[in-house]
């Protein structure tokens, strides 16, 4: 499928939208721990996460596929590091940071999500490795997550 970046940002936007509606709302999956969904705290540390449940939602409604990015930032100190995902098209060079929000000291911009080639803050990391999206219907967490993303997407519009 072609797309565009102005539609890949408007589904986007979107399905963010719905990511804090569910967490407004407390219905992230729970654990019968007293242990909380990571998604309850988006957007930080749920990169890799709502990375993951936007790959398979442009793959099941618009047969976008997509693959991830994971960079490595380090500190000053080599032993504190920091690892963000993002994803990434293939034969484009486009990406969606879901999450880019989390890292405003880094990039001092005020987008909760950025959508483009990859930005300054994006090509600071030193390391970058390319990684398949999880496959979320292999997973009981995420998929319950992805439902419940899914069903506010369809209320919000």
């Amino acid at each position: 499928m072609v797309f565009s970046a102005d539609l890949i940002n408007s589904i986007a936007v979107k399905f963010r939208d719905a990511i804090e509606e569910v967490k407004r709302l407390g219905e992230f999956w729970q654990s019968g721990t007293r242990e909380r969904d990571r998604m309850e705290y988006f957007p930080d540390g749920c990169c890799d996460d709502a990375t993951d449940l936007f790959a398979f939602y442009l793959l099941e409604e618009f047969g976008i596929k997509s693959e991830q990015e994971n960079g490595v930032f380090f500190s000053d100190n080599f032993y504190e590091k920091t690892n963000h995902v993002w994803l990434s098209f293939f034969e484009t060079d486009l990406i969606v940071d879901l999450t880019y929000d989390q890292f405003k000291e880094y990039h001092h911009d005020d987008r909760k999500i950025y959508v483009g080639s990859k930005s300054e803050f994006h090509l600071q990391a030193d390391e970058i490795r390319k990684d398949k999206n999880c496959n979320i219907s292999q997973n009981t967490r995420l998929l319950y997550d992805y439902r419940k993303i899914v069903d506010k997407l369809k209320s919000l519009s």
